[in-house]
């Protein structure tokens, strides 16, 4: 069986990926499941899954290396329920250090694993870094994101797509001689060809040498304290069978209200559920809205929105944010908006639970 461990900053495309792989591996009659992974309980990734009628797991209240035995009993459950050839497990985005307390200790305790480990990148993010040194978050938060591309056998170049022509020549080449010994690709995931050759490049790759990286868990803790957790489930409510537009509506308010206020945005995601339908609706650093259609044909009152937003700031700033949007939308269109849970808060230290160093 093979694991592909998948790592990367919040809002990098680890999600979009597996789930048009996933698609690609059962079309070929390849099976394969799923480990989600998030510092929260309340996953929108997760929830995507299980519509999808992907078999998965979740790992939730810390990234896998500070909940390591729950990784391998999942590993194991999906082993012995759906016989996988492949499992994806995705690293929550603020984790690094996964050679030592993520890989080693599995080629270890579980040695029969074949491991690859591919980290994503942004583009839009990656190339001002590789081109002038500039980063998105402060020192600490860029620290973490600086150490899962050292520790990436492959890195992909991801939402190559948004870039001109010349820009995408241009990380690519940066990337490489910035990581000489990877192998790099450039991918727009919801095109079938690139997630085809990420498959097969995967499935090549021979044994790698891998060292484990020297972390400051210092400067990695104060980077995961920097960034505010905030999910919330809330249920809205209309009479005239637009929810699905008051729920897109709320959402573009939270975003823009958080780049006004000039927090960086590792991701913010939601689902929207209509009963009869779900979306997925992803926003992240790039300062782009999403193009996701609202369903034209289908009136409906009540919808379940599912936020997940990972942001540099305080928590109880980026709470206040959402309440205010909150009451500010149901003002304006006139609906009834219920939140159901909610939770905010910033990481833990980390404290992996093994971490073998040679």
């Amino acid at each position: 069986m093979k694991l592909y461990l998948i790592g990367g900053f919040l809002g990098s495309g680890k999600t979009t990926a597996i789930q048009q792989a996933y698609a690609e591996l059962v079309r070929n009659g390849v099976s394969a499941g799923v480990i989600t992974n998030d510092q929260g309980v309340q996953l929108v990734d997760s929830r995507f899954m299980d519509s999808l009628d992907i078999p998965s797991r979740e790992v939730t209240g810390g990234c896998f290396c500070c909940n390591y035995t729950r990784l391998e009993a999942h590993i194991r459950s999906l082993e012995q329920t759906e016989q996988p050839q492949i499992i994806f497990a995705e690293s929550v985005g603020s984790c690094t250090d996964m050679v030592a307390t993520v890989v080693r200790p599995l080629q270890r305790f579980y040695p029969d694993l074949d491991i690859s480990v591919t980290v994503f990148a942004d583009a839009g993010v990656l190339l001002p870094v590789l081109e002038e040194g500039k980063q998105l978050f402060e020192d600490s938060v860029a620290y973490i994101y600086d150490r899962q591309l050292e520790e990436a056998d492959m890195l992909v170049v991801s939402k190559i797509d948004l870039l001109d022509a010349d820009r995408r020549q241009e990380v690519l080449q940066l990337a490489q001689k910035k990581y000489p010994g990877k192998t790099v690709l450039g991918q727009d995931s919801f095109d079938k060809a690139h997630i085809r050759r990420w498959l097969r490049t995967l499935d090549e790759q021979g044994e790698t040498e891998r060292r484990a990286l020297d972390v400051d868990y210092a400067v990695y803790g104060a980077g995961e304290a920097r960034l505010a957790w905030l999910d919330e489930e809330m249920e809205l409510h209309t009479d005239n069978g637009t929810a699905w537009q008051a729920g897109m509506e709320l959402l573009h308010r939270i975003y823009e209200d958080i780049v006004r206020q000039g927090y960086p945005v590792g991701h913010l995601k939601a689902l929207l559920d209509g009963g009869r339908r779900k979306i997925k609706i992803s926003y992240t650093a790039g300062g782009r809205l999403p193009d996701t259609p609202v369903p034209e044909n289908d009136p409906v009152d009540n919808v379940v929105l599912l936020l997940n937003a990972r942001v540099q700031t305080e928590p109880d700033k980026l709470k206040q944010l959402v309440a205010d949007a909150i009451k500010d939308a149901a003002a304006r269109r006139g609906c009834r908006i219920t939140s159901r849970k909610l939770s905010v808060f910033r990481p833990g230290f980390p404290r992996p639970t093994h971490r073998i160093l040679d």
